[in-house]
C-alpha cells in the first residue's frame, strides 16, 4: 500500500483550518501523514492545531504559500502527496479513490478530479467538472481544468522536477502541473475536494494578478505564434466565464464579491 502525505500551507486561517483538518483525519485511509506548514499565524490558528495531536505542524515565517509547500515536501515521507490549502476541504472518500488510481496507474505522476465550490459556511455553490488530461490543452488554456485541491502527486516526481516555483504567487500550481504532466497525469471523474470562496481568499481579492501570472507561465511553454494567438482568444473566453461565475457566486450571498 502506498503511503500518503498531506501538506497544508497556512497563514491566519483560524476561521477555516479546523474544517480542513477534520476533512483529512476523517478520510479513514490507513497510512496518512498530515503536516501543516504555518507561516507564523497570530489569529488563533495555533490554538486549533494544538487540539489535534495526530497532526504534525510547524509555525515560522516563510516566503509564502509556494515556499511552505516546498518546505513540507522536504519534511514528509509519503509515496504520494496531497496539497490542501487551509480554507479548503477534501470530499469524503477522496483518499481511497485517488490512491486506488495511483496504485492502478504506476505510470502517472499525478491524478486529479472534479471540485465542488463552497461558501464560508460550507454551502454548495457549484460543481466544476474537469476533463481527461491533455498537455497541449493545459499549456494553452491555463490550469482552468486541473483544480489544485483535487491533485495527488508522486512525491519523488515532484522533487525530481524541482518542486513549486517560489517566484510564483498564483500560478505555481499551473506551472507544476505542466512539469508533472509531461510525466503522465490521469483524470478521475469524481468530486475529490471542496474549494472555498470567501471574502479574503486570493481568488476573490487578486483575480487580475492571478490572470496576469497565468499568462506569464503560459509564455514559458507556449512559444509558437499559433499558440500565442490561441491563448489570446482563450483569455477572452476565460474572462467571460469568470464574470459569469462571479455572478453566480454573488447570488448566493456568501460575501465573496
Amino acid at each position: 500500500m502506498l503511503k500518503l502525505s498531506v501538506i497544508t500551507p497556512s497563514y491566519n486561517q483560524a476561521a477555516f483550518i479546523e474544517r480542513t483538518i477534520r476533512s483529512v483525519l476523517e478520510q479513514g485511509y490507513p497510512d496518512v501523514e498530515y503536516l501543516v506548514v504555518d507561516g507564523g499565524s497570530t489569529d488563533g490558528t495555533l490554538d486549533v492545531l494544538t487540539r489535534y495531536p495526530q497532526v504534525l505542524w510547524i509555525s515560522e515565517p516563510d516566503r509564502g504559500q509556494s515556499d511552505a509547500v516546498n518546505k513540507g515536501l522536504r519534511m514528509v515521507s509519503g509515496d504520494v502527496v496531497g496539497w490542501i490549502n487551509s480554507d479548503d476541504t477534501y470530499a469524503p472518500g477522496a483518499f481511497a479513490t485517488a490512491m486506488a488510481e495511483m496504485e492502478r496507474r504506476p505510470d502517472a505522476a499525478m491524478v486529479y478530479g472534479d471540485m465542488r465550490v463552497i461558501g464560508p459556511s460550507d454551502e454548495p455553490i457549484m460543481v466544476r467538472r474537469s476533463k481527461p488530461f491533455s498537455l497541449r490543452r493545459l499549456i494553452l488554456t491555463g490550469a482552468s481544468y486541473i483544480f489544485q485541491p483535487t491533485v495527488f502527486m508522486r512525491r519523488a516526481a515532484v522533487l525530481d522536477v524541482g518542486g513549486v516555483d517560489v517566484g510564483l504567487r498564483h500560478a505555481m500550481d499551473y506551472d507544476l502541473w505542466i512539469r508533472l504532466g509531461k510525466r503522465g497525469a490521469v483524470y478521475i471523474p469524481a468530486v475529490l475536494a471542496n474549494f472555498r470562496l470567501h471574502g479574503s481568499s486570493k481568488t476573490v481579492t487578486e483575480m487580475k494578478l492571478q490572470r496576469a501570472e497565468s499568462r506569464m507561465v503560459r509564455r514559458r511553454y507556449a512559444i509558437s505564434p499559433a499558440d500565442r494567438l490561441w491563448y489570446a482568444y482563450y483569455d477572452l473566453r476565460v474572462f467571460a466565464y469568470m464574470m459569469l461565475e462571479r455572478h453566480k457566486v454573488s447570488r448566493t450571498g456568501c460575501g465573496c464579491g
